[in-house]
């Protein structure tokens, strides 16, 4: 599991994701460091307490969730939201951030606001 995609100009992973826990960001960071990653369905950020202020996020689906049947029994899915990821990358820094939009019964919130 150590294929990724590098993010242009930062030292960003975009990864598959896997590590599903209580917190899903933290966990990703732990074995990727600074990185994007999906598959886990859960909107979660992290950043990490030290001088470097690593960071990861991971991000909801486009998927209609009811319909993901196969993960009934799994209490995770009571995390799970519809939700994307913007943000942006700094080409001469190499500074990068983004924020989750997530969809609450119908309407999607983002850290600017109702969209």
């Amino acid at each position: 599991m150590d294929e990724y995609i590098q993010l242009p100009d930062t030292n960003c992973k975009l990864v598959h994701g896997f590590p599903s826990s209580k917190y899903p960001a933290a966990a990703h960071h732990q074995f990727w460091g600074d990185c994007i990653a999906g598959h886990v369905h859960k909107p979660d950020e992290y950043t990490a307490r030290h001088i470097d202020r690593g960071q990861a996020f991971t991000v909801g689906c486009l998927a209609d969730i009811k319909q993901m049947t196969y993960a009934n029994r799994h209490p995770a899915k009571l995390g799970w939201r519809q939700g994307w990821l913007y943000g942006y990358i700094n080409s001469k820094t190499g500074k990068w951030n983004a924020w989750n939009v997530k969809n609450d019964q119908g309407t999607w919130l983002s850290p600017m606001g109702i969209l």
